[in-house]
């Protein structure tokens, strides 16, 4: 167990040094917007949200490199590493409880959306859920090695969005966003919706909501594990020996079953 979490630091690391090298604006941009919350002309927003992906987008769309997907994976790093570092490990136990049904579900995905649990668990928070359970020997795709997981209060619409960005362990671009439009009841709702109320662009509706639904059924079980009422989230302790930088102070958090419950602030 300790080996996952010194792995997934060594992960969050590398993910750091790759968004100061492409964005270096980034970090204190968007460290300077979360402070001037409704001031300087800038909008007020929940406080469950820590910053607006809109931030990340302004930051994202003024650099040479103008990745999309980078809008999500700048807006949950930047996130971690500035107001939450904070690494959660599930015992293989509570994973396997929240695991949320067999692959050939995923296109019922009957789940509810617990909005307003989500925003107290989560609150403004941005946490990297480790995967804790092995890989099957005949699993042959690309194997989930944990997942950033935050709230989003969307700026234009309004609307209360889970985001995730999967990290499937082969850097930057194996970071892959994902979303779930937290206002809905359930997660197959939340894919109708995605599907109807998709921004006009080369990609169908449709096919953003497929990619979401996929993405949301891997991410959701470590997302579960942490709504867990009867699991105990126990910690913090220091994640020691990592090239994380100084400045970071991670934390490792373990849920589980029978301790205190706690909860990172």
């Amino acid at each position: 167990m300790t080996d996952l979490v010194h792995h997934a630091a060594e992960r969050i690391a590398k993910h750091l040094r790759i968004l100061n090298g492409r964005y270096p604006a980034a970090l204190p941009g968007l460290e300077s917007f979360s402070r001037r919350r409704g001031q300087d002309g800038l909008p007020d927003w929940p406080e469950w949200c820590w910053v607006p992906m809109a931030a990340a987008a302004s930051i994202v769309s003024n650099a040479s490199m103008r990745n999309p997907a980078d809008i999500g994976r700048v807006a949950a790093v930047a996130q971690w590493a500035l107001h939450t570092p904070t690494i959660v490990l599930p015992r293989q136990e509570v994973a396997e409880r929240a695991v949320p049904g067999k692959a050939e579900d995923i296109e019922s995905m009957d789940i509810a959306i617990p909005r307003d649990h989500l925003l107290e668990v989560l609150g403004s928070s941005c946490h990297y859920l480790i995967q804790p359970l092995d890989r099957p020997h005949d699993h042959a795709g690309d194997w989930l090695h944990g997942v950033y997981v935050h709230l989003e209060h969307d700026s234009h619409s309004g609307r209360t969005e889970v985001r995730f960005v999967l990290d499937f362990g082969s850097g930057w671009n194996g970071l892959i966003p994902s979303f779930v439009h937290a206002d809905q009841p359930t997660l197959a709702w939340s894919a109708r919706d995605i599907a109807a109320t998709a921004a006009p662009s080369p990609v169908p509706g449709e096919v953003t909501a497929d990619f979401a639904r996929v993405h949301t059924w891997m991410a959701w079980p470590l997302l579960g594990a942490l709504l867990d009422d009867d699991a105990r989230l126990v910690g913090p302790t220091p994640v020691p020996g990592t090239t994380l930088p100084a400045e970071v102070p991670a934390e490792r958090w373990e849920l589980t079953y029978g301790a205190p419950r706690m909860r990172p602030v």
